[in-house]
């Protein structure tokens, strides 16, 4: 099955908002709190010998944070913008964007964006 749709810019930030934005806000809002709450504990304690030190990495925080999202948008990016089909043939990028894709195209897609929040984690260390 076919559908034959023109490109929509307005439609595609829209879904872009509700699918990757608002899902980060929320992402990133629980991982703030979990970080002052740990933050706060670490501050207070007595035993701690790096106190200041726990979860301070080269990237910090925030720019993990960034560091994963622009992985993953990019990941996202470079599978879904084109497509194989079963036959061995391939669709390159291009306006529209292709609305079909065979699950190993999906699934490689999930499995780079899992990497990326991975690799953007231990860089964070």
């Amino acid at each position: 099955m076919t559908v034959d749709l023109e490109f929509s810019w307005p439609q595609f930030l829209w879904i872009a908002f509700i699918f990757v934005g608002v899902p980060t806000t929320i992402g990133a809002s629980i991982i703030w709190t979990i970080w002052r709450s740990e933050r706060t504990g670490v501050e207070h304690s007595t035993t701690a010998l790096d106190a200041g030190r726990t979860g301070s990495g080269p990237l910090g925080l925030w720019r993990t944070g960034l560091l994963a999202f622009a992985l993953g948008l990019l990941s996202c990016v470079g599978w879904l913008s084109w497509s194989a089909d079963y036959k061995g043939g391939f669709r390159g990028p291009g306006l529209p964007a292709p609305t079909q894709f065979p699950p190993w195209q999906v699934f490689a897609c999930g499995l780079t964006v899992i990497l990326a929040c991975f690799v953007s984690a231990h860089r964070s260390r």
